[in-house]
C-alpha cells in the first residue's frame, strides 16, 4: 500500500475522457500520460545523468593540453616570474586537471544509466497501464 501512488483521476473519469478524445495511433502503440511537473522532474534528472556521463571530456582536454605544453615548452625567465616558478605553475595545473579528470571519471562510472529506455521507464513509474479497446472509425 505504501508503494501505491495516489490516483489523480478515477478509472471512470479516465474512461469518460478517453471516450471523448479522438486519438489516432498505429496498432500496438503506447502512450504515456504524466503530469507536467513529473515530466519536468524526470527530464531534469535525465539531463543530470547525461551531464555526469560526459563531464570528463573537459578535464581530459585540459590535462592533455597541459601535458603537451609541459613536454614541448622551454620555459624562460621573465622579469616578473622565474622559469622554475612558471614550470611549477603549469605542473600544478596539470596535476589538478588529472585529479579533476579522475573525479569526473568516477562520477561517470557511478552515475545511473542515461539511456532512452531508462528515461521511458522512469516516466512510466507510478503510472497505471490501461488497455483501450480498439474502435473503428465511422
Amino acid at each position: 500500500m505504501a508503494d501505491e501512488t495516489p490516483k489523480i483521476a478515477t478509472d471512470a473519469i479516465m474512461q469518460d475522457l478517453m471516450a471523448k478524445s479522438c486519438v489516432h495511433l498505429p496498432a500496438g502503440s503506447e502512450m504515456i500520460v504524466v503530469e507536467e511537473n513529473r515530466a519536468y522532474r524526470v527530464f531534469d534528472e535525465w539531463q543530470k545523468r547525461l551531464k555526469n556521463k560526459t563531464a570528463w571530456h573537459t578535464p581530459l582536454g585540459i590535462c592533455l593540453s597541459l601535458a603537451l605544453a609541459l613536454t614541448t615548452s622551454s620555459f624562460n625567465d621573465y622579469s616578473w616570474i622565474a622559469k622554475g616558478t612558471l614550470r611549477g605553475f603549469f605542473l600544478f595545473c596539470w596535476l589538478a586537471s588529472i585529479a579533476w579528470f579522475v573525479w569526473e571519471l568516477i562520477r561517470a562510472v557511478k552515475s545511473p544509466s542515461a539511456s532512452i529506455e531508462s528515461f521511458i521507464a522512469e516516466l512510466k513509474k507510478g503510472t497505471t497501464r490501461t488497455e483501450i479497446q480498439k474502435t473503428t472509425a465511422p
